[in-house]
């Protein structure tokens, strides 16, 4: 039996007993109103309240107690109503469980379709993703056709600007062509000045004989230098020693002379180039006295000389110093005068107005100083220039 139909029977039988109960007290009232004292109320009066013996008090009593049973009896009727409305609603929702179940499912597919959007909000993302992947990919290919179309461009401008370098060396090649045949022709106009002079009022001959005492060879020496960069014979005897290794008698030619012979590198091109053998000595504005010898003579163009037997010096610290094993010595450049390489000599065109330079210690000959020959100084005033030829006689 299911619970609500015993609930159902409990109310059931409560109400009768209430019925029936509420039925005899009215009885009895109805007794006592009409006044009925041969009726034996004893029996009522001991189930419900023995004690009570006045039939006011046992009228009020009842009265009471059926105010009660009517109040008993009302719940009862309420109750039963409500227990078939709760009866109903229990049917009621034994037939909405399946219903519940078909609900739960539902939420459990609402759940999967919230995870399946989810997915798809996420699958939608991916998408995008993969497209702006795309995208960059495709503009990163853009960007590396880019960078190597400006690396053409780079290198294009490079060989423009080679181009334009190679245009502009054309233009002082031929600068440099024109003022090379203007200079020979200074050159040849020279040697043909230089020819045609018999007299050779310039050419100064120092001649040193290795039998003389040495009394006499000072004496010609303090003459052979008179008038010259070399102020006496203890310089000219520092430069005789280093060059003549032999010992066979040597003989100096003055070959040139820049306040004589013009101080354009021409002239001591046109003067100097067929020299075996030649010292070169200058003097600067500031009296500092120095030069350097070599074995090479002085033609070429633009070329550069190797000559072990070359060297430079400062004749005011009596001190030479060789060239460098492997280095090249000396320059051979028309627009130039006399180069010992390294820098250490180099003595411009137009000589007394452009000067000369020197540079670093140690390059191409072992000087130990910066600008050691020029007394510290890398650029240079140029009183005179004299270059001399060495001839050499076993």
């Amino acid at each position: 039996m299911s619970p609500q139909i015993q609930d159902n029977n409990i109310m059931t039988k409560q109400k009768k007993v209430i019925s029936n109960k509420f039925v005899s007290v009215n009885q009895n009232i109805r007794k006592g109103n009409n006044n009925i004292t041969n009726v034996n109320s004893n029996n009522i009066i001991s189930n419900i309240t023995p004690k009570k013996q006045n039939n006011d008090e046992e009228i009020l009593f009842l009265r009471k107690e059926n105010l009660e049973l009517k109040r008993q009896l009302a719940e009862c009727r309420k109750a039963q109503n409500d227990s078939e409305e709760v009866i109903i609603l229990r049917n009621k929702l034994a037939e909405l469980e399946p219903l519940k179940k078909k609900i739960a499912e539902m939420e459990i597919l609402r759940g999967q379709l919230t995870e399946l959007n989810a997915l798809r909000a996420q699958v939608a993302e991916f998408n995008a993703i993969k497209g702006q992947l795309k995208e960059m990919n495709h503009l990163r290919s853009k960007l590396e056709q880019m960078n190597s179309l400006k690396a053409q461009l780079s290198e294009l401008n490079k060989y423009k600007i080679k181009a334009a370098e190679v245009g502009n060396l054309k233009l002082k090649i031929e600068e440099l062509e024109k003022i090379r045949k203007k200079h020979e022709e200074q050159i040849k106009e020279y040697k043909e000045k230089l020819m045609n002079n018999k007299s050779k009022q310039n050419i100064t001959k120092i001649k040193e004989t290795q039998n003389e005492d040495e009394d006499e060879d000072e004496e010609d020496q303090s003459e052979t230098v008179k008038g010259s960069i070399i102020h006496d014979g203890n310089e000219l005897e520092l430069l005789i020693k280093k060059i003549n290794k032999n010992n066979n008698k040597l003989t100096l030619n003055l070959l040139y002379k820049a306040t004589a012979d013009s101080d354009k590198a021409a002239a001591f091109h046109a003067k100097c180039d067929e020299a075996k053998s030649s010292i070169v000595l200058v003097e600067t504005d500031k009296g500092k006295r120095f030069g350097g010898f070599t074995t090479c003579d002085w033609s070429g163009d633009c070329i550069d000389k190797k000559d072990e037997n070359a060297f430079v010096f400062s004749l005011d610290k009596m001190k030479t110093y060789d060239n460098i094993p492997g280095e090249n010595a000396i320059g051979c450049y028309p627009l130039y005068g006399p180069i010992f390489l390294g820098c250490q000599i180099r003595i411009y065109d137009d000589a007394f107005t452009k000067g000369g330079t020197t540079f670093e210690a140690g390059l191409n000959f072992d000087t130990e100083e910066d600008f050691e020959l020029t007394g510290g100084d890398r650029v240079f005033k140029i009183k005179e220039i004299e270059v001399y030829e060495v001839i050499e006689e076993e």
